[in-house]
């Protein structure tokens, strides 16, 4: 509230006023995606922008804080190997006002290149590319250990911004897909899990054919006879439809 001296002077009424911490930056599981915090008092969003410099260029979407307020970890994904990014974060609070966080920095890390894919990008006759990224699952049909990414995103010139390690030597995707929630849907041929994954590779749900077997027995299926259905694998595709189900 504002108070004058008389004459003519007097108080205003009361305006609450949000007092809101500067968020920090941490590392995940994985090497190119950092961990942004912020922790707010009221409901609004927060969005984060990031790039080589302060003039930043890319940015993330928009999230919701826990409703009445609590702390957000917002995933930031898309950044290049052993490369130092400036990032900040801009909260927006339902009548349009915003804070805008103090410039943080993350460096990435840099993986063993012999664990990588050969990428090399050419643009014929000088062709600018289409937008976006390329997003990799790949197989490699070897014996014994297999210690190789083999899901690993790049941007148009060639340069590694994402990759998930399925954390078992023979894990092999097939395939990786976006969901809407901005985590991945893989297929993992090893053992036949089917994974939700987050942006650092944390795993958020997974089932293996012996769920499927039990979820289809407690739901009623059965085979033509009567007997139980038996799941004894999954494999090579799933899609994704509108009403959340999905066919394997």
């Amino acid at each position: 509230s504002v108070s004058t001296p008389s004459p003519g002077g007097g108080q205003t009424g009361t305006l609450g006023l949000s007092i809101i911490a500067s968020g920090n930056v941490t590392t995940t599981n994985n090497l190119l995606v950092a961990q942004y915090s912020m922790t707010c008092p009221t409901d609004a969003t927060m969005s984060v922008e990031f790039g080589p410099d302060t003039n930043y260029g890319m940015h993330t979407w928009s999230q919701p804080f826990p409703s009445g307020g609590g702390t957000l970890n917002m995933l930031v994904a898309g950044m290049k190997q052993g490369t130092t990014y400036h990032m900040r974060a801009t909260v927006t609070f339902p009548d349009g006002g915003q804070f805008v966080d103090s410039d943080k920095t993350f460096t990435t890390g840099t993986l063993n290149p012999t664990i990588l894919p050969q990428i090399t990008v050419t643009n014929p006759n000088g062709l600018t590319p289409s937008p976006g990224i390329e997003l990799f699952h790949m197989l490699s049909i070897v014996t014994g250990n297999n210690t190789r990414v083999m899901t690993a995103a790049y941007d148009n010139t060639g340069n590694l911004i994402w990759y998930y390690d399925a954390h078992s030597q023979n894990d092999m995707p097939q395939p990786i897909k976006l969901l809407p929630n901005g985590h991945f849907l893989v297929a993992l041929t090893n053992g036949s899990t089917v994974r939700e994954i987050d942006l650092a590779g944390n795993t958020i749900r997974q089932f293996v054919p012996a769920d499927l077997t039990t979820w289809l027995a407690n739901a009623g299926f059965t085979n033509s006879d009567g007997s139980a259905i038996t799941i004894n694998d999954i494999h090579h595709d799933f899609l994704l439809l509108p009403n959340g189900h999905t066919i394997f």
